[in-house]
């Protein structure tokens, strides 16, 4: 599948939200997801990871749970769905 001009601007964003906010765990489960469904499995697991990385540092300094748990399943689902690629 082949990235169109929109999905390219897409990825930049992604990017760019990563750039300004590298410790915010929804970056990298959002660009994960942008890898998964255009076919980079390997980009998508680095991705998925540091993003369960971050959520767990935060889900450790948290009172609340909700928001770094939600994370935490979103990028686990992604992990899985990744991992299925190179199976």
């Amino acid at each position: 599948m082949s990235v169109s001009s929109p999905q390219l601007r897409l990825l930049r964003e992604l990017d760019q939200a990563i750039l300004n906010y590298p410790d915010t765990p929804m970056n990298y489960v959002l660009r994960g997801e942008f890898w998964v469904k255009y076919f980079q499995p390997e980009k998508a697991i680095l991705d998925f990871e540091k993003a369960l990385r971050l959520a767990q540092d935060e889900l450790d300094r948290s009172d609340w749970e909700y928001r770094e748990q939600a994370v935490i399943d979103r990028a686990e689902q992604g992990l899985r769905k990744a991992r299925q690629f190179l199976d």
